[in-house]
């Protein structure tokens, strides 16, 4: 699976959703797990490095 597929994907899922709420409603788990298929621990730890910052 190509990384940068499953990270474009999820950012647009929540772009989507803060202009359709205003921002006022986060993102659940459940909007990403239907695009990126994993199991639990290899979603979260994908989860953690897209949103780490570069040191």
């Amino acid at each position: 699976m190509d990384i940068e597929e499953p990270e474009n994907k999820i950012l647009d899922v929540v772009k989507e959703k803060h202009i359709r709420t205003g921002g006022h409603n986060g993102n659940k788990r459940d909007d990403v797990d239907r695009i990126l298929n994993l199991s639990i621990d290899d979603r979260n730890i994908f989860l953690q490095r897209m949103i780490m910052l570069p040191t």
